[in-house]
C-alpha cells in the first residue's frame, strides 16, 4: 500500500488553446514568458512549455511542471496561483484564449425554441 498523502511534489500538467495569432512568434514569446515565470516560482521545478499542435481550431500548447506541495489542498492552491498567472502572461503578450463556440437549444415550456 502506498500512502500518496506523504508526496512532496506532485505534477502539474495543463493544455490550452491560443487562438488566432498574429504570428508564431507571438506564440514562442507567450511560450518563454510562461516558462520564465515557472522558473521564477520557487516551488516549481522540471518546467515544460511547448506548443503541442495546431489544429483548425487554435494552436494547442502544453504545459508540464513538477510543484513541491504537502497536501493535495497545497497543491490546489499553487496550481490555482499558476493558472491565474498564465492567463495574465496569455493576455498581457497579447494572446487569445480559444474556446469553443457552442450554441444550446431549448424548449420552452410554451413550445417555444429558444438558443444561447
Amino acid at each position: 500500500v502506498t500512502n500518496f498523502s506523504t508526496r512532496r511534489a506532485r505534477v502539474w500538467r495543463t493544455s490550452f488553446g491560443l487562438s488566432r495569432p498574429d504570428d508564431a512568434e507571438k506564440i514562442r514569446d507567450i511560450n518563454r514568458e510562461i516558462e520564465r515565470h515557472l522558473a521564477a516560482n520557487p516551488r516549481v521545478s522540471q518546467q515544460r512549455i511547448h506548443l503541442k499542435d495546431i489544429s483548425l481550431q487554435c494552436f494547442e500548447v502544453d504545459c508540464f511542471a513538477v510543484i513541491a506541495c504537502s497536501s493535495q489542498a497545497d497543491f490546489a492552491e499553487a496550481r490555482e496561483s499558476i493558472l491565474c498567472d498564465l492567463f495574465k502572461i496569455v493576455k498581457e503578450n497579447g494572446g487569445e484564449f480559444a474556446f469553443d463556440n457552442v450554441t444550446y437549444s431549448y424548449s420552452e415550456p410554451s413550445g417555444q425554441v429558444r438558443k444561447t
